[in-house]
C-alpha cells in the first residue's frame, strides 16, 4: 500500500483522466503533487489517512470533475485548498473529522452540484460558506453536531434539490430558513430535537416531494403547516409528540402517498383528516393513543393499500370502518404491549 503520492511516478502520464488512489496508506499531499494533470477528471482518494491538505496539494488540476475524500482523518480544510478546481461538479467529504469549515472554502466551485459533508463534527456552519454554488443540487449534512441553523444559510442555493440534515442537536427551524429554495425536492430532518415549526416555515415550496422530521420532539403543528406543499408523495413525523392533529392539516395534500404517524400521542381521528388525500396507499399509526375511530374516518382513502393500526388501545372496531377500503392488501391490528 502506498504511504506517499506517487508525484514522480505520475508526471509522464499527462492525459489521464481517472486516478484511484483509495485504500491505501497515504497521510499527506505534497504541495503540486498531481499538479502535471490538468486532464484528470476523476480523482479518489477515499479510505487513506489523510490528516489536511495545503493549499497547494491539488493544485493544477483545473479539468478535475469529482474529488473523493471520504472516510479520510480530515479535521481542517485551508481557505483556498479548492481554488483551482472552479469545474468540479462533485466534492465527496463524508466520514472524516471536520469540525468547521472556513467561509471562503467552496467560494471558486462555481460549477458544483454534489456536496457530501455527513458524518464529520461540524457543529458551526459560517454564514456565506455556500453562497457560490448557485448550482448546488445535493447537500449532505447528515451525521454532524449542528445545533443551529440562520436563517440566510441557504438563501443562495436557489437549484438545490435535496437537502439532508438527519442526526445533528438542531433545537429550531428559522422562519426563512428555506423560502429561497424553490427548487427543493426532498428534506430530511430526522433524528434532531425539533419541537415545534413556524406556520410559514415551507411556504412556496410546491416541489417537494419528500418531507422528514422523524424522531423529533413535535408535539403541536398548525393547520396550515403543509399548505404550499401540493407536490408531496411522502411525508414522516412518526417518533414525535404530536397529540392533536389539526382537522385541515392534510387537505392540499392531494399526491401524497405515504403518511406516518407512527409512535406519537395521537388520542383521536375525525374523516375531516384525511379528506383529499385520494392518492394516498400507505398509512401508519402505529403505537399511539387511539381508543375509538369514527367509522367515516378512513372513507376518503379509496387508493389505500396498506393501513397499520396496530398497538393502540382500541376496545371495538365499527362494522363499517373499513368499508370503502376496496385496495387494501394489508392491515395491522396487533395489540398494545
Amino acid at each position: 500500500m502506498l504511504a506517499t503520492a506517487p508525484a514522480k511516478a505520475l508526471r509522464d502520464v499527462k492525459g489521464l483522466k481517472h486516478l484511484y488512489l483509495e485504500r491505501n496508506h497515504l497521510i499527506s499531499l505534497p504541495d503540486d503533487c498531481f499538479s502535471s494533470l490538468s486532464m484528470l477528471i476523476h480523482l479518489d482518494l477515499s479510505n487513506n489517512k489523510l490528516t489536511n491538505l495545503s493549499e497547494g496539494s491539488l493544485r493544477g488540476l483545473i479539468n478535475l470533475s469529482e474529488l473523493d475524500l471520504n472516510s479520510n482523518l480530515i479535521d481542517y480544510l485551508p481557505s483556498k485548498v479548492f481554488s483551482s478546481l472552479n469545474r468540479l461538479k462533485i466534492l465527496d467529504l463524508y466520514s472524516n473529522r471536520l469540525t468547521s469549515l472556513s467561509l471562503d472554502v467552496f467560494s471558486n466551485l462555481i460549477h458544483l452540484q454534489e456536496l457530501q459533508l455527513d458524518s464529520n463534527q461540524i457543529s458551526n456552519i459560517p454564514v456565506g460558506v455556500f453562497d457560490s454554488l448557485s448550482k448546488l443540487s445535493e447537500l449532505q449534512l447528515a451525521n454532524n453536531h449542528i445545533l443551529e441553523i440562520h436563517p440566510a444559510l441557504f438563501k443562495k442555493l436557489k437549484a438545490l434539490q435535496n437537502l439532508n440534515l438527519e442526526n445533528n442537536a438542531i433545537k429550531h427551524l428559522p422562519e426563512g430558513v428555506l423560502h429561497k429554495m424553490r427548487a427543493l425536492k426532498e428534506i430530511h430532518l430526522n433524528d434532531n430535537r425539533i419541537k415545534s415549526l413556524h406556520p410559514s416555515v415551507f411556504n412556496g415550496l410546491v416541489r417537494i416531494h419528500l418531507l422528514s422530521f422523524s424522531r423529533n420532539r413535535l408535539s403541536s403543528l398548525h393547520p396550515d403547516q403543509f399548505k404550499d406543499l401540493v407536490s408531496l408523495k411522502e411525508l414522516h413525523l412518526d417518533e414525535n409528540h404530536i397529540g392533536n392533529i389539526p382537522a385541515s392539516l392534510f387537505m392540499n395534500l392531494k399526491k401524497l402517498i405515504t403518511l406516518n404517524l407512527d409512535s406519537n400521542r395521537i388520542l383521536e381521528l375525525s374523516p375531516d383528516h384525511f379528506v383529499g388525500l385520494t392518492c394516498l396507499k400507505e398509512l401508519k399509526l402505529s403505537f399511539n393513543q387511539l381508543n375509538d375511530i369514527p367509522f367515516k374516518t378512513f372513507h376518503p382513502l379509496h387508493d389505500l393499500r396498506r393501513l397499520m393500526l396496530n398497538n393502540n388501545i382500541l376496545a371495538s372496531l365499527h362494522p363499517q370502518l373499513f368499508a370503502r377500503l376496496r385496495k387494501l392488501t394489508e392491515l395491522s391490528l396487533d395489540g398494545k404491549t
